[in-house]
């Protein structure tokens, strides 16, 4: 099925090659950079519109388009292509360090690893399928914003999604349909459906939707929400990742897996409710991460594994670790837990199991 990312950056920038030490201190302001060229979403799409638009014409197949405008120069600095796949969920990570897909160098102002983008597995494979993404803040400070300047951590969507990130306007733009990128940028902007906002929180008075779970079979998960169809973008904000102040099993739930965390220096078992592993659960070296801070060894990254649900899928991925993550030996990019799962993180055998217990 071909390549599931294609890559370019286009702001000069040197995968790998910065050492990416030090993240921002929160005493320390980022530098600055003056004043943006522009803060309106719509003059800097239009403005690099002939720069991305053959690339996103050129898809057939379902996917989604990353194109990451910086707003102080009013320069694409990246633009990515995740081809959808049947049976494989396709992630990008989008920040400061090299390590990233979406590699962007120009603003410490974004983390190192800033954004998760997963896009579920496809049912069908032709033009205009239907497809839904997750677009996750992997627990930073600043989160993310929409449009309109609200701030977000976690959303699922069914269309475009515009949104910012430090100093950056982010565009995610589902393709396959050439006919959405017309000759000019003025009218392509008229094309993209209006973004229509549902809170999970306010829709559902109990808060997120108690799911059941059994290890023995792939359980088609039911939707958060029953959503209008037509021409509109539908963005659902959900809750974040778990906070690490936060039980992994919310009061009335039973525990539905196990997380067995081991290190050089000791192992961890971390139950996991179902509520949990709707919002995320990350793991790494970070204080923020919920398992891992004083046990693994300094080849896992700072934020290193994302273990969460997505559409119908409970995945572990990784969130572009520099030393990787594999599974019997073969490095992994997001990986199904439906059965026992054995990961090995970093290069020292610190290693994650899971375990189904329903």
């Amino acid at each position: 099925m071909g390549k599931s990312r294609d890559i370019e950056l286009l702001a000069g920038q040197a995968r790998r090659a910065a050492r990416n030490l030090k993240t921002r201190a929160a005493s320390r302001a980022p530098r600055r950079r003056g004043t943006p060229l522009s803060t309106d979403p719509r003059e800097l799409f239009i403005g690099e519109y002939s720069r991305f638009a053959a690339r996103c014409r050129s898809a057939i197949e379902p996917g989604l388009a990353i194109v990451a405008i910086d707003r102080f120069t009013g320069k694409m600095s990246a633009f990515m292509k995740l081809r959808a796949q049947p049976g494989e969920l396709v992630t990008a990570v989008v920040g400061r360090h090299g390590c990233t897909d979406v590699y962007l160098d120009g603003s410490d102002r974004l983390s190192l690893r800033h954004l998760l983008v997963a896009v579920d597995p496809v049912t069908e494979w032709r033009p205009g399928s239907e497809l839904r993404y997750r677009v996750l803040d992997l627990r930073t400070r600043s989160g993310f914003r929409d449009e309109h300047g609200r701030e977000l951590k976690s959303i699922v969507c069914e269309g475009a999604a515009i949104l910012e990130a430090a100093d950056y306007q982010l565009y995610l733009l589902p393709l396959g349909d050439p006919t959405d990128w017309p000759a000019t940028g003025d009218d392509a902007w008229d094309c993209i459906p209006e973004r229509v906002y549902f809170d999970e929180q306010t829709a559902l008075a109990e808060g997120t939707r108690p799911v059941e779970m059994k290890r023995p079979k792939r359980k088609l998960l039911e939707p958060l929400l029953d959503l209008p169809s037509g021409r509109t973008s539908r963005i659902t904000v959900v809750s974040p990742p778990t906070s690490v102040s936060e039980s992994l099993v919310e009061g009335g739930e039973d525990p539905i897996a196990q997380l067995v965390v081991n290190g050089l220096d000791g192992r961890k078992t971390i139950s996991v409710g179902a509520s949990a592993l709707d919002r995320g659960v990350l793991l790494g070296r970070y204080s923020r991460c919920n398992a891992g801070a004083t046990l693994f060894t300094e080849t896992v990254s700072r934020v290193h594994l994302l273990v969460i649900r997505c559409g119908d899928w409970i995945c572990a991925i990784d969130t572009g670790s520099r030393n990787g993550t594999r599974q019997g030996g073969s490095e992994i990019r997001a990986v199904l837990l439906d059965r026992a799962t054995r990961l090995s993180l970093g290069l020292d055998g610190d290693s994650v199991y899971w375990d189904w217990l329903q």
